[in-house]
């Protein structure tokens, strides 16, 4: 998976670029969440492996590796031991698996239903970078295919979730989301924009409108963002390749998209989804799952 909130686009994106220049490492991952309007740039500055994205996003992927897993909607945590992806149980009941590995040698573990089943379509799970909190997208029954946004919680990763409850998200028309590392803010196409609704803590099920920046290419969908949003990457229309656009510097646009090449030689690709930390990318190629990785710098 894989963002600020609270303020309007260009502001936050001007702290979050001044504070991140000052900082070493190897990008962002959100551990807490303050709940004041500055809770981006705080969990940011805070973080002490960040990479500043102007930095970042001249890395490229490479190395590509299968997971033996099939499925879709992959995300993967930042240190490539845990898998979440989606299960087609039936045309209309999808449900989410987990999957993990004792080292990024090892080839993951068969897989198991996370506890969060409603019985319906349960997709695109996106956990927050301490694994306590899932969101996901559950279709509901109306004739614009909406789907409504869940959140379920847990005391520790060891634990099973408590049962989801309904956010205040529903998107009418989907064409896929995402959800920010820090649980905070989602992430949706609606009418070649992608529009955002925050909340101020993880808790809150009540979400308000957030920004909302333009993408010129009135293809996109299934779109994934980089925890710093300065990176947009989705599949071609196609499926043949990854797309990616760059957050404009006034922070009003993607685009233009180019081709994005991850390392991986498939048929058909999509769902794309970056780690926490945006080093990895998690997406479906030819019915099975892989990730590639950015090089350390």
């Amino acid at each position: 998976m894989s963002l600020s909130r609270h303020r309007p686009l260009v502001a936050a994106l001007a702290t979050t670029l001044a504070t991140a220049l000052a900082l070493p490492g190897c990008n962002i991952v959100f551990h807490s969440a303050p709940a004041e309007a500055d809770a981006v740039t705080a969990a940011a500055d805070a973080s002490p492996d960040a990479m500043p994205g102007t930095k970042r996003i001249d890395l490229k992927f490479s190395n590509a590796q299968d997971t033996q897993r099939q499925g879709e909607d992959p995300s993967v945590s930042n240190d490539a031991l845990d898998l979440w992806y989606t299960v087609i149980t039936t045309p209309t009941d999808r449900d989410i698996h987990h999957a993990q590995r004792p080292s990024t040698d090892a080839l993951f573990s068969t897989g198991s239903q996370l506890n969060i089943n409603t019985g319906m379509n349960d997709l695109d799970g996106a956990l927050t970078d301490d694994q306590l909190f899932v969101t996901f997208a559950t279709n509901i029954v109306d004739p614009q295919n909406g789907y409504t946004i869940n959140q379920a919680k847990r005391n520790n990763p060891a634990e099973n979730f408590e049962p989801a409850k309904p956010t205040s998200v529903v998107i009418p028309f989907f064409y896929g989301y995402d959800a920010s590392p820090d649980g905070l803010q989602i992430f949706f196409i609606d009418n070649s924009d992608i529009k955002s609704k925050t909340r101020p803590s993880r808790d809150a099920l009540l979400f308000a409108d957030g920004p909302t920046a333009r993408v010129l290419d009135p293809e996109v969908t299934h779109p994934t963002v980089s925890f710093d949003r300065l990176e947009l990457v989705y599949p071609s229309s196609d499926r043949t390749h990854l797309l990616r656009a760059l957050l404009s510097p006034d922070g009003t646009q993607y685009g233009p998209p180019q081709p994005f090449d991850v390392g991986g030689n498939c048929n058909s690709i999509s769902d794309p989804d970056f780690s926490p930390n945006a080093m990895l990318l998690a997406f479906t190629c030819d019915g099975k799952i892989y990730f590639a990785r950015r090089p350390a710098p």
